[in-house]
């Protein structure tokens, strides 16, 4: 397993002075014998410099879908972001490019294979973000704990997938699960693609919430594969060993700690506000 520099997607030391943030991609091959994890970051988004767009996408049933949506998402949000009236509200704008996206989708033909999206859209200028999720990735907020020195972990997002009562009885009231699996064959209850499980009440509604930022020290975004392989305990452990001004160092930790568990790909962006108080 390579944990070299050459192995990170996107680093950016140089990145505005709000933020800054790494990417690491595993693919984990001893576990999978395809990657089909991608990852989105946009900094700045649009050519105003106020948005930066940062997403894990995990296809499942093949890559085209997660491909296709890191290709695309972007143009599609940005042209949206673009042309928005002054006073529309941002949540709608990101539905709206969901549903344009999906429609794009659909032409390429993404009938059994789709992927995952949770990710941060970050208002540099409103000093705001705004998570997005479908599936089972997740983002997470790291804060300042009560105890000195210490880090506050709280899940963004929740999980779109069977074991989450409230979308088990959701897709019960449009078809019974097979092999408890949407469809005999999904576990998630959301997603993009995927048109052939429609009937059986998979959707890619986007759960999006808006958020002040204020105490936030990380956001962390991955893909299942990720917390298949450690949880949020371990995770408060790493940030105490670490030095968490460096986004590098810290994705570093959590993918190797978490690759020992996973068998999965693994996808994780750390965005860290550490040290940039003027933001």
């Amino acid at each position: 397993m390579d944990f070299s520099d050459e192995n990170y997607k996107c680093l950016s030391p140089s990145a505005p002075p709000m933020f800054s943030y790494a990417v690491l991609e595993e693919p984990n091959l001893s576990a999978r014998k395809t990657m089909e994890d991608f990852t989105i970051t946009e900094h700045p988004l649009t050519s105003d410099g106020r948005w930066a767009l940062f997403c894990v996408l995990d296809g499942h049933g093949g890559g085209e879908a997660a491909s296709f949506t890191k290709r695309e998402y972007p143009k599609i949000l940005r042209k949206l972001l673009s042309e928005a009236a002054p006073l529309e509200p941002v949540e709608d704008v990101i539905n709206q490019s969901i549903q344009s996206l999906s429609s794009e989708l659909f032409k390429c033909n993404c009938y059994k294979n789709g992927s995952t999206l949770s990710g941060v859209l970050l208002d540099q200028t409103r000093r705001a973000y705004y998570t997005i999720n479908i599936g089972d990735s997740r983002v997470l907020k790291v804060s300042v704990g009560s105890v000195e020195g210490g880090f506050k972990v709280d899940a963004l997002t929740e999980d779109h997938k069977v074991s989450n009562e409230k979308e088990y009885q959701r897709i019960r009231k449009v078809h019974k699960l097979i092999n408890k699996r949407v469809g005999g064959r999904l576990s998630v209850t959301r997603a993009l693609g995927d048109f052939g499980y429609l009937r059986y009440g998979l959707n890619a509604e986007p759960d999006i919430f808006r958020y002040e930022l204020t105490s936030e020290t990380h956001l962390i975004i991955g893909t299942d594969g990720v917390w298949d392989g450690i949880d949020y305990l371990g995770l408060r452990d790493i940030m105490h060993q670490q030095s968490a001004d460096e986004p590098k160092n810290l994705a570093r930790s959590i993918v190797e700690r978490a690759v020992e568990r996973s068998d999965d790909n693994l996808s994780l962006i750390v965005v860290s506000f550490i040290e940039r108080k003027q933001f």
